[in-house]
Formats: C-alpha cells, structure tokens, sequence
C-alpha cells in the first residue's frame, strides 16, 4: 500500500515542485488551512508561555516544505522538523534551505526521539491506507508532545463525507469518492487519542470551518449551472461573503486541536 502513495505523490511532486497546491489543488482550502495552522500555532504557544525563539514545532508529513515555510515566515526563530516519507517531496522541502528548520526522511508509524511542544498532521494521517496504520502513527504523535504540549490535527473525517454525498444525491449529483491515496478517519479515534493523552480543547475556530465552501463548492455552484445556464457568479459570491463558516457539517476536511495530559 505505501506504493500508491509513493506514486502518488512522486507524480504531483513533478507537477507542483513546491507549490503550496502541490497537496491540495483547492486554493481555498489550502489557504484556509495554513492560515489555521499558523494562527493556532501562535496560540498554543501563548497558552504555553514559550517565546517562538524557544519554539519546538513538528510537522509530521510535511510534504514539500510549504506549510514549515509559512510557519518560519511568522515565528522567527522557532526549532522547526519536518518528517516525510516520499522521498521526493524530501528533497523539495530541503532545497528551500530554511535557517533552523530540519527535513528528514521518516515514517510516522516508526518510534522515533522527537519532542516538541506543537505537533501537526495536515492531510497525513489519512495517508495511511489502514486504522492499524493510522492507529501506529497517532500513537507516535502522542509520544511526541511534550505534557502539556498540543497536537494539531487537519484531517479528512468520514461521517462528514457521509453527509456531503447524503446532500448531493438528494440533487441528483453524483457521489466524490475518497481518493484512493486516502483513508478518512472516524469520530472514534478520539477515542484513541484520549487513551493516548491526547484530549480535544477548542480551537481558535470551529472544527468544521470548511464546511461553507464545501456546500457552496461541492453542491451549490452545481446546480446553478446547466447547458443553457451558466453558472451564476454573483449569487455563488454573495453566499460565500453571507453564510458563516462553519455552515452545516459538510466538510470531510476538520480543524481539530488536542492538548498532552500533563505530568
């Protein structure tokens, strides 16, 4: 199974260098998350009384650098590493040559000496084809927080694709399968995650702040458009200025924050 996520990505790793869509070809998306990511970032270490200067940060899965370079252009001075598994993202995450951040070659699923005080997974996870893999890696995130510390997760979650296509086919769309690279979670690893340490605090926004683009993205712009009717730019617009975030649970796409069980 790890092949197809190596083809996977070697073929976008050539299409997308190191281009933030290189991951994620919805530019809404993308921005949202990294704007998430960052904000939080910077949150969790006020709640934790680290300067950035003292900062540990992991991003586990770090692709081609593109969110570690977002966090470096905000928190100078912070100790950053990034961990990924396909080679050729490797080497397009360390030929942005970034003072103070550090790129290996790893494996999630593998134990490994790393301690920081803000772990991220954005859309890694969900890579891994099964929960026995999923399950290794969450495990060894939780052993990566430092007590106290927090895990910030960008995931695709299963029960909110559900309702997406529950909404689609009620309009005669067709269903968006999950990608074949891609294994969502569910509700239950929290579960998990709570027998690990890692208990789910709020965030600085709601965990389903994508939730209003999918619907207006996935569902809405489609049925405004057919053969005759193209689709209605000023009405699509207006929704998206409107309607809060967090609209519905139509997003698989969830923002979550986890804090370590203290010592």
């Amino acid at each position: 199974m790890d092949k197809i996520i190596l083809e996977h990505y070697k073929k976008l790793s050539v299409e997308w260098g190191l281009q933030g869509q290189m991951s994620m070809q919805d530019q809404v998306i993308r921005e949202r998350e990294t704007k998430f990511l960052i904000e939080q970032t910077k949150h969790c270490l006020r709640l934790l009384g680290v300067a950035p200067e003292q900062a540990q940060i992991l991003d586990t899965g770090c692709g081609n650098g593109y969110l570690l370079q977002a966090l470096w252009e905000e928190l100078a001075g912070a100790q950053m590493t990034g961990l990924e598994f396909v080679p050729e993202l490797v080497h397009l995450a360390q030929s942005r040559n970034l003072p103070g951040i550090k790129i290996e070659h790893s494996d999630m699923r593998v134990a490994q000496e790393h301690k920081a005080h803000i772990v991220i997974s954005e859309r890694s996870v969900v890579n891994l084809l099964t929960w026995e893999e999923q399950k290794l890696a969450l495990t060894q995130i939780s052993q990566w927080v430092r007590p106290g510390g927090f895990y910030l997760m960008v995931e695709s979650f299963h029960e909110p694709w559900i309702k997406l296509n529950d909404a689609r086919r009620e309009n005669n769309l067709p269903e968006i399968p999950v990608s074949p690279h891609n294994r969502y979670l569910r509700e239950a690893c929290l579960e998990t995650l709570a027998k690990l340490g890692l208990r789910e605090v709020e965030g600085i926004e709601p965990k389903n702040a994508l939730s209003s683009h999918f619907f207006l993205s996935r569902i809405f712009q489609h049925l405004l458009k057919s053969d005759s009717r193209p689709g209605l730019e000023k009405i699509w617009s207006a929704l998206a200025e409107g309607l809060k975030d967090n609209f519905g649970d139509f997003s698989p796409i969830l923002f979550r924050v986890f804090r370590k069980d203290s010592l």
